[in-house]
């Protein structure tokens, strides 16, 4: 079981695990959709109407009302779950690129328009006597900025 250390900020509560990663935990999510449902109520006065008009369309029967309030908010629920997904996906990026295994190969010269992931797959092929298809390197580029006539 992770061990969690609290940081708080303004608009969440970040805790991060004894992996060192940020991450929001489960137990505050309840209390910062209701804070954000309390401040759309409170600074949106169409919001406000509406609700009024359906505590007092329907005879204090709390059931009835609290349809209706839900199907209210479910422009505000549906646009939370956008951003959840959103930042799923790019977390699931930024893992992907962390499980990435990283080469630095000096000394190729260098040319204009190259194929840098060609002439090392040459070079691993013809060299080194491996097997190395152009499509098992998933990105190959120089570091640094062009110099005619020098190696990166």
């Amino acid at each position: 079981m992770p061990k969690w250390s609290t940081t708080s900020t303004k608009t969440s509560q970040l805790r991060s695990n004894n992996y060192g990663r940020l991450a929001l935990h489960p137990s505050s999510l309840p209390a910062q959709l209701q804070e954000t449902m309390i401040n759309k109520i409170k600074n949106d006065p169409s919001l406000q109407q509406q609700i009024s008009d359906i505590v007092k369309s329907n005879d204090s029967n709390i059931f009835v009302a609290t349809e209706s309030i839900v199907s209210l908010f479910t422009p505000v629920f549906q646009t939370f779950s956008d951003r959840l997904i959103s930042l799923e996906d790019k977390i699931d990026d930024l893992e992907r690129y962390n499980r990435t295994w990283c080469l630095r190969v000096h000394g190729f010269y260098e040319e204009k328009n190259e194929n840098i992931i060609e002439k090392i797959t040459s070079f691993t092929n013809k060299q080194l006597e491996l097997e190395l298809s152009p499509t098992a390197i998933e990105n190959g580029h120089r570091v640094g900025p062009f110099k005619y006539g020098q190696n990166r």
